[in-house]
């Protein structure tokens, strides 16, 4: 069974930090569907390099994101454009590659 496979309306909170990622280095689209009430996501620390522009679709209210303590160096496809509700995102602690291009980031 894989994550996307998981149909939980209920979960509000869903934390996998310290490198037990279950969907390994690059978080793919729909891995959270099957989850429309979460509100809270914890990654941190888990040595992702990439997320799928689509990784974050359904999950209208989540309000808070942790992404810090990875390997990202970009967010291509803007994923974090699938969270109107997002309050708090942190991201540091990622090799971001700066370049001219990046722009703002919420």
């Amino acid at each position: 069974m894989e994550m996307r496979d998981v149909q939980c309306p209920w979960i509000r909170n869903l934390g996998q930090g310290d490198e037990a990622c279950p969907w390994g280095k690059e978080m793919r689209g729909g891995v959270f569907r099957g989850l429309p009430s979460l509100d809270r996501l914890l990654l941190h620390a888990n040595r992702l390099v990439a997320v799928h522009r689509r990784a974050f679709r359904g999950l209208s209210r989540l309000t808070i994101l942790y992404l810090f303590n990875n390997s990202l160096a970009a967010l291509p496809g803007d994923p974090l454009a699938a969270l109107p509700a997002l309050q708090f995102l942190r991201l540091n602690a990622n090799p971001w590659a700066c370049t001219e291009r990046l722009g703002i980031i919420y």
